[in-house]
């Protein structure tokens, strides 16, 4: 996107987070934006805001190198209260409305459940328990990035969708 804020991006006249957080928002208890810049900017959405800033950084706050989706998973399950998360990526504005639901029908045992659109894994589509960020935080130490790896790693089960405008970006 030529260096731009993905949400802050317009489409349909209106920033891709207005419209993932006005689908997600009934779904979730509460919504948490993980982001590495415009931090006052989500936070007037009335949003937490976390950053993937390295442990040990000098502020949450502070620009850091950009590490991807995973590290930002990470950071949103390490400010979660609650057991479980859904993540779901800001440039995605037509989230299915059931999306959390579905996705916490598929748990059973598992720690997590991931999107399954057209036989292809959409990772950022996901639910997890909070009791994975010690595992995934030990994929991103180890130099994983990839989410749909970590997604595996961890044992989360596939859940269909049909739907796959609801997915796209």
């Amino acid at each position: 996107m030529g260096g731009a804020d993905k949400g802050w991006v317009l489409w349909q006249g209106v920033p891709l987070v207005e419209h993932v957080t006005r689908r997600l928002a009934p779904q979730v208890e509460r919504i948490i934006i993980s982001a590495n810049r415009s931090h006052a900017r989500y936070a007037a959405l009335g949003a937490e805001v976390v950053t993937d800033a390295p442990a040990g950084s000098a502020s949450a706050l502070a620009p850091q190198p950009f590490r991807g989706p995973l590290a930002g998973i990470v950071a949103g399950l390490g400010a979660a209260t609650t057991p479980w998360v859904a993540c779901v990526p800001v440039d995605s504005p037509r989230v299915a409305t059931d999306l959390v639901a579905r996705l916490y029908a598929a748990i059973d045992t598992a720690p997590a459940a991931v999107a399954l659109v057209q036989g292809r894994m959409e990772p950022l589509f996901c639910l997890l328990a909070r009791t994975t960020q010690a595992a995934l935080t030990t994929s991103l130490a180890s130099g994983e990035g990839s989410v749909a790896r970590a997604m595996t790693a961890i044992g989360a089960v596939p859940v269909v969708f049909d739907d796959a405008e609801a997915f796209a970006n």
